[in-house]
């Protein structure tokens, strides 16, 4: 029996997304943990979902970070999603810039594979990428 490989999820805003999220990775082969709020182990890859702007929560921006320090020092590959990427984006100096109208966006349609941004300096990479199948 092959194991299901483990992936950390930081958790998104709502419980809907959060079902979404748990059920593409369980029908693809992959063990979803959700972070809880104190976690200080991140010891596989890490998933940063979608949610708000960056600055609208700022204890979940410092956590999110936090989690990105730790899976960088342990070589993890991040996969930032959508306000996940922004965050990614931000952490390396990068900078997110509000647009003047407001747009709204329907990503129930969209496949979580669309809206992923992947960042790692490191030799997993490649591997994290053949397990999630993107090549």
């Amino acid at each position: 029996m092959i194991k299901s490989p483990k992936v950390l999820v930081a958790p998104p805003y709502g419980e809907l997304e959060k079902q979404m999220y748990r059920d593409w990775l369980v029908e693809n082969g992959y063990k979803p943990y959700f972070l809880g709020t104190e976690c200080k182990i991140i010891d596989a890859p890490l998933i940063l979902c979608g949610g708000g702007d960056i600055g609208k929560s700022p204890k979940r921006d410092a956590r999110e970070t936090e989690w990105i320090r730790i899976a960088l020092e342990n070589g993890q590959p991040i996969i930032g999603i959508c306000r996940g990427m922004q965050l990614l984006n931000v952490y390396f100096g990068g900078e997110v810039t509000n647009i003047s109208e407001p747009l709204t966006e329907n990503h129930l349609n969209d496949t979580l594979m669309m809206m992923m941004t992947i960042h790692t300096d490191y030799p997993s990479f490649i591997m994290f990428m053949i397990m999630m199948e993107i090549l």
